[in-house]
């Protein structure tokens, strides 16, 4: 019993000094304030980094004013595979819209949902490969109100159809310090009122018998692009097309206080 007493008398010390050692350094980079409490990191004396660590190379890759929409997505599991390529290209933040879940804004029952995705639930974190950590979302309860926000914060809205006519997303300039692809349900695509409130519509080109691709996969698509345009205009530049320190500070604080990244949910508002 007088050595199992000595050892955990030990341990309580150096799991004191290390949490002295982690708030430190937080301190130092500008990180947490002394009254805020972080998760507990990982220790460096191993050489495995700290959470503060990857939080801080994540914001350093993520790419600012590139925005996704899904749209009345039937199958939560094609939301997440959705949510994990949006993590891989650095995404700013996703939008989930769900309409029909409040009155006045059903425009399509028959695919409609019952509910909305729990963004925080396991099935989530399984089919996301828990990405859905590390992206930040927003839930609407109408298309409408999700483009009308956007519109008032100066993001371009490119709605991603299958429509022939409209222009190959490889051929058309996507460059806007701010846009956002709105991709569609799994069967019948964007809604009538997104097509005709976007800025502009684009198509993933196909040369197979099935016209479109599952969503997750066009979602990769799509990013893949946009990300290739903007690496090729930045000629150089580091700061094209990244978080400004401000929008850094804030999402290490974000991402260094909460097991998941913050959720919001809009209010409705109803034209």
């Amino acid at each position: 019993p007088a050595v199992m007493e000595k050892k955990a008398r030990s341990c309580r010390g150096l799991y004191a000094s290390a949490e002295v050692e982690a708030k430190a350094t937080l301190g130092q980079k500008g990180g947490l304030s002394n009254t805020e409490e972080p998760q507990a990191l990982v220790s460096d004396r191993s050489g495995i980094p700290t959470k503060i660590a990857k939080v801080e190379a994540l914001a350093a890759r993520r790419q600012s004013g590139l925005f996704v929409v899904l749209e009345d997505t039937s199958l939560q599991y094609n939301a997440g595979a959705a949510i994990r390529s949006c993590d891989a290209f650095g995404v700013t933040e996703v939008w989930l819209v769900h309409n029909g879940l409040r009155k006045g804004t059903s425009l399509r029952p028959e695919i409609e949902r019952q509910h909305a995705f729990n963004v925080d639930s396991k099935s989530m974190s399984i089919s996301s490969a828990s990405a859905n950590r590390w992206v930040s979302t927003r839930t609407f309860f109408s298309s409408q109100h999700a483009m009308q926000t956007l519109q008032r914060e100066g993001v371009v809205s490119v709605a991603v159809t299958s429509d022939d006519v409209a222009p190959d997303i490889s051929s058309t300039p996507l460059l806007q310090p701010k846009v956002a692809l709105w991709l569609g349900n799994e069967d019948v695509g964007l809604s009538e009122i997104a097509k005709d409130m976007s800025d502009m519509q684009v198509r993933v080109g196909t040369k197979g018998v099935v016209g479109r691709l599952n969503l997750s996969v066009e979602t990769a698509v799509c990013l893949a692009e946009v990300s290739r345009q903007r690496e090729a205009a930045r000629q150089g530049t580091d700061h094209a097309y990244t978080l400004s320190t401000r929008e850094k500070e804030e999402l290490i604080r974000q991402l260094s206080l909460y097991k998941r990244s913050p959720r919001k949910v809009a209010p409705l508002e109803i034209e």
